[in-house]
């Protein structure tokens, strides 16, 4: 790929925009695996968080769901960002960009409003829940994460879209880790309310970065404006 890159470099700038083509086809491919393996993973936790009875699974299977299409759009922009540059318009490359990171963002927030919502309900209305499966769950849900997170980062983050979707899969990953300690926590002390409690920390966590993003990309629109 190096080689490539600087055989590319070489020729006129006219050519230059085939660089971007071919580091955009590896990543597309990268992209496609993890919203399979994703989709997979995030039906297994809704199903069992209902199971089980565990908030914090089904936040993170609703998470993983807002991840996933997080995923989609980006392929699809990096599918429709390669048509616009064979058509050279670099504008509509970069447009496309910023409204799903927008998109990206504002289903985040979505995420958010909808668990803080439920965290509320369940703190009137403790309930046990099935640990040991929420636990087994909740680690298979972190090593996809970790896996998808490694793939896209080698993919390249470089840009403002596939960063909304990197921020998804980081988001992911806290919310794995919380629910496993969460588990180990209600294990030995069997404080039920730690369910609804870190259902609304990882709500909190994400909704900061929901804003973050969607402020950076409302801010990339304006410049464009300007």
């Amino acid at each position: 790929m190096e080689q490539i890159s600087m055989f590319i470099k070489s020729l006129p700038a006219s050519f230059q925009t085939m660089e971007l083509l071919y580091a955009r086809i590896d990543k597309s491919k990268a992209l496609l695996f993890c919203i399979c393996i994703t989709l997979s993973v995030m039906t297994i936790e809704i199903i069992y968080s209902k199971i089980a009875n565990s908030l914090m699974l089904f936040s993170d299977g609703l998470h993983m769901l807002t991840h996933a299409l997080s995923l989609m759009v980006t392929f699809i922009a990096i599918f429709l960002a390669k048509k616009q540059s064979n058509s050279r318009n670099q504008t509509g490359l970069s447009q496309i960009e910023t409204i799903a990171a927008l998109i990206n963002g504002v289903g985040l927030v979505i995420f958010t409003v909808y668990i803080f919502y439920e965290s509320l309900l369940r703190f009137q209305d403790l309930s046990s829940l099935n640990v040991y499966q929420t636990l087994v769950i909740a680690i298979i849900g972190l090593f996809v994460n970790l896996l998808t997170a490694t793939i896209l980062f080698r993919a390249g983050i470089e840009d403002l879209n596939t960063k909304s979707a990197y921020l998804h899969l980081l988001a992911d990953t806290f919310s794995s880790i919380a629910i496993i300690a969460g588990c180990v926590v209600i294990y030995y002390t069997n404080w039920l309310i730690i369910d609804p409690l870190l259902s609304l920390v990882v709500a909190f966590v994400i909704g900061k970065w929901s804003y973050g993003l969607l402020k950076e990309a409302f801010k990339s629109l304006l410049l464009r404006r300007g």
